[in-house]
């Protein structure tokens, strides 16, 4: 866990220190196993699982990723990993016609690839002493 607090320096001096906050960092991402991508009509549905390790700190965040055409993982807007629906739900749902555009430049026929990580962590923020 790390404290911090900071301020800054201008043409009219030295600012306040902001208030003292804590972040507990978890090493790198959690990679969920068993993400599943599944055609509902015109949509993709990407699912997953719980994570199997939390660290101790809730699942705040998840970072959904898309494969493009050029084999590079990217997120997609519908996608918004912070979306409480999403982070409840453990799916997110986007069009077919977005992926064939020229952000993902997928062709229809092409399979569909996704992965998921579960970001927690944890920042407080106190007033300074």
């Amino acid at each position: 866990m790390y404290y911090f607090r900071y301020r800054a320096l201008n043409a009219h001096g030295w600012g306040e220190f902001s208030p003292i906050s804590f972040v507990l960092l978890a090493n790198r991402p959690d990679t969920l196993d068993g993400v599943t991508t599944t055609n509902i009509g015109t949509d993709v549905e990407i699912s997953w699982s719980v994570t199997p390790f939390d660290r101790w700190s809730p699942v705040f965040e998840y970072r959904i990723k898309i494969m493009k055409s050029d084999g590079i993982y990217i997120e997609h807007p519908s996608c918004d990993g912070k979306d409480t629906t999403i982070i409840s739900e453990l799916k997110c749902t986007v069009t077919i016609l977005s992926l064939l555009d020229a952000d993902f430049g997928l062709v229809e026929g092409d399979n569909i690839y996704a992965t998921v990580e579960a970001l927690n962590s944890i920042d407080y923020s106190y007033p300074s002493p």
